[in-house]
């Protein structure tokens, strides 16, 4: 089918996502855990049938701070360590009267920059997973347990294969252990079983699910629910590539900066009529290896835009999925999530909202040039797209629509 073209124009299209999770303990937050945006007390007042029992806003409003204290979450890094590149999306931000706001992270205070503060920071000041432990200063929770008087015991290279389930004399379902198999240092692997009072199954969305299957249906069990109830941040990214380079090397400012050092809150607003809502915005950047993994394109057209790296600033547009059926985590671990129509719309209106940012951001000696996030270039009378003005960018929009959340790159770091 694909070698034929009569036969490859009649492969369906398939909407896909890609799902980033760790398989650690720890799950998501293990590598992903910089970022700390509160939940508002409407969010949390709508959330009826899933709030904590008991549990007001406002104690609740306590349990966040406390928490961000303890992490030492803060602005002062994303203020400090912005780059040329992320100051591009504030200024056109600023230019159209939009609230841009410093990301509250937790990072420590003298991060400079190095780029990675929200994807497994090796050099030590995400305050994530595992990091160096300053007896003075913030660390994680698991930092935290490692240090503690009666400190806890981390297995590296340990996967968890099963857990014994059981019912007691009571006929209560009771978990006697978890089969373990490590790979020692001379590359043998041993099978041991690890016995607890309590066991907590925390290795992300997918593995926990995974685990949580097996080991049910080992016991002759199951668990209709198991994976259902599925529901993500879906994002994408929108490229600018500016005619002039971004980052002079006399600049001052960090070189490639904190990853995500401002966001821009969701807000409703009027169109055809009715009141909508334009997603939340995050400035990203990332290094030349993870933008090459994610921008569209092919041989030349490819490699001159990657040739001119020092032009590029890019925005991540998020759009939360509704929980439904078809949005799930099968027994074996693997997603099944899709948009649907409106959630679409929504990430529409998203790109919409970035490309005014960004052409706010162009001055008369220095245009831009926006990148859109589909699988295939766009082609205009028989050349590839150009996307230079709003006019362009609503007729690039207007094709996207019509070919659906199939013709876009999505991504998810947040199932939950």
């Amino acid at each position: 089918q694909l070698a034929i073209p009569s036969q490859r124009k009649k492969i369906p299209a398939r909407q896909t996502v890609n799902v980033c999770q760790a398989e650690v303990f720890g799950g998501g937050p293990y590598v992903n855990n910089a970022i700390h945006l509160p939940i508002t007390e409407p969010v949390y007042e709508s959330w009826a049938d899933r709030r904590p029992t008991g549990i007001t806003y406002a104690m609740f409003s306590d349990l966040m701070e406390s928490i961000q204290f303890e992490l030492g979450v803060t602005s002062v890094p994303t203020e400090s360590q912005i780059s040329d590149r992320s100051k591009r999306f504030q200024e056109g931000c600023e230019a159209l009267g939009e609230d841009v706001q410093p990301m509250p992270v937790a990072i420590r205070r003298n991060c400079t920059g190095c780029g990675s503060d929200n994807s497994v920071d090796s050099f030590g000041d995400h305050i994530g997973g595992i990091h160096p432990y300053i007896e003075t200063g913030p660390n994680s929770f698991l930092v935290q347990s490692m240090n503690c008087n009666s400190p806890v015991g981390v297995s590296y290279r340990t996967r968890a294969n099963k857990l014994r389930i059981r019912r007691d004399e009571g006929g209560k379902l009771k978990v006697d252990g978890v089969e373990v198999s490590r790979i020692e240092d001379c590359g043998r692997r041993k099978r041991s079983t690890i016995k607890a009072d309590q066991y907590v199954v925390a290795a992300g969305v997918g593995a926990s699910t995974k685990l949580l299957s097996s080991s049910l249906r080992a016991s002759r069990l199951r668990n209709k629910y198991l994976g259902k109830r599925l529901a993500a941040n879906i994002g994408t990214a929108v490229y600018a590539m500016f005619d002039k380079p971004i980052w002079p090397s006399e600049s001052g400012r960090p070189e490639p900066g904190v990853t995500q050092c401002f966001v821009v809150d969701k807000r409703m607003i009027e169109q055809d009529g009715e009141m909508v809502e334009e997603p939340i915005l995050e400035n990203w950047f990332h290094f030349p290896g993870t933008v090459a993994l994610a921008l569209t394109g092919w041989f030349k057209e490819f490699a001159c835009v990657m040739h001119k790296f020092n032009h590029l600033s890019m925005s991540g547009i998020v759009v939360p999925t509704d929980v439904r059926c078809n949005n799930y985590v099968d027994s074996c671990g693997d997603f099944h999530l899709e948009f649907n129509r409106a959630e679409f719309e929504t990430l529409l209106r998203g790109m919409r909202r970035v490309a005014r940012i960004y052409f706010a951001a162009a001055k008369p000696d220095d245009g831009v040039t926006l990148h859109l996030p589909t699988k295939s270039i766009l082609m205009r009378r028989g050349r590839p797209a150009r996307i230079r003005s709003m006019e362009d960018f609503e007729w690039a929009l207007n094709k996207i629509r019509r070919r659906g959340p199939a013709f876009m790159n999505l991504l998810t770091t947040h199932p939950q």
